[in-house]
């Protein structure tokens, strides 16, 4: 089902969301890679990996309102938050 009141907020939704998940596969996970391997230390590593997968999370969940609001998926983003949470 369409929502239509919220239709107009699709074009901003989009925008985020590939800016956001591209942001984080195309520059901080393989910055994450590349302290590793270049620091020898783990701590740098860890924070920009923790960084890469809540930008992750937040990607996915403007894609999520996204797809809710032009009717391609009926999930909520509670639903889909409980086995991140349980994990």
């Amino acid at each position: 089902m369409v929502i239509f009141q919220d239709l107009h907020l699709v074009p901003s939704y989009l925008k985020t969301h590939a800016t956001i998940m591209a942001t984080t596969f195309l520059i901080i996970y393989p910055l994450g890679v590349w302290l590793i391997t270049t620091t020898r230390r783990v701590w740098p590593h860890v924070l920009c990996q923790m960084l890469g997968w809540i930008l992750m999370l937040v990607g996915f969940g403007d894609g999520l309102r996204m797809a809710q609001i032009i009717g391609r998926v009926r999930l909520s983003l509670q639903q889909c938050a409980f086995p991140v949470a349980s994990y």
